[in-house]
């Protein structure tokens, strides 16, 4: 695969790679991560070409977007229905379950400071591009 993204044809392939080619199926698979590279894209609303630093720098800024909202009190809960009765403080968990539901909440931290894991929603995880 990654020599296929790196433009080399399937036919300059050595023995080796020609192999692991046809038995990885791989053009089938480049066909899908292709399609969803494109998908995660559209979601985030960027362009699908974009270079690994780009979305590198995309992700950071966006990020840092959702910590400022969050120490705000601004909470995007990507699952709801697992999140909020786990990490939310003081809010109406039946109006934050709402589709898209943004609520101002405190959120229950680690002795530390820091959100437990599984909190609030996190652009770096759950899957996604195919170059993290």
């Amino acid at each position: 695969m990654e020599k296929l993204r790196a433009g080399t044809e399937p036919r300059a392939l050595d023995e080796h790679d020609s192999k692991i080619f046809d038995n990885g199926l791989v053009l089938i698979l480049k066909e899908l991560h292709d399609r969803l590279d494109v998908a995660i894209a559209e979601a985030y609303g960027w362009s699908a070409d974009l270079t690994d630093d780009e979305i590198l720098a995309k992700l950071v800024a966006l990020n840092k977007e959702r910590s400022t909202e969050e120490k705000r009190g601004l909470v995007r809960w990507l699952r709801p229905d697992y999140q909020i009765p786990r990490f939310a403080k003081g809010v109406d968990k039946q109006a934050a379950k709402e589709e898209g539901a943004q609520v101002v909440t405190g959120i229950i931290t680690t002795e530390s400071g820091a959100a437990r894991p599984g909190g609030p929603s996190n652009p770096f995880g759950g899957g996604g591009f195919r170059r993290f």
